[in-house]
C-alpha cells in the first residue's frame, strides 16, 4: 500500500508540475489536483496510524485545534450560566 501511494504522490508531484508549466490553469484542474492531494495524505494518515479511523479523526480534530475551540466555547458558557446565575439570586 506505501508503494501505491508513493506512486500517487510522484504522479501527482508530476500532474501539477506539468499544469503550472502549461501556465494557464483553470480552476476545476486546480480543484482536481488539490483534492487528489488530499485525499493522498488522508491515505498517508490513515495507514501511518493503522487504519484506525477513530485515532484518524482524533488526530485531525487535535491538530486543527477543534479541541481547544470546544473548551472556549465551554468556558463561554459556563460563564454566562454563572452571570446569569448570580444576577438573579436575591
Amino acid at each position: 500500500m506505501e508503494r501505491m501511494i508513493n506512486e500517487e504522490l510522484k504522479g501527482l508531484v508530476l500532474r501539477q508540475a506539468l499544469s503550472e508549466q502549461k501556465g494557464s490553469v483553470d480552476g476545476d484542474e486546480q480543484c482536481n489536483v488539490i483534492a487528489d492531494e488530499v485525499r493522498v495524505v488522508a491515505a498517508l494518515v490513515l495507514g501511518a496510524l493503522g487504519g484506525n479511523y477513530a485515532a484518524m479523526r482524533d488526530y485531525l480534530m487535535i491538530s486543527g485545534g477543534m479541541f481547544q475551540e470546544i473548551a472556549k466555547i465551554n468556558a463561554q458558557v459556563v460563564q454566562r450560566y454563572n452571570s446569569a446565575y448570580f444576577f438573579i439570586a436575591p
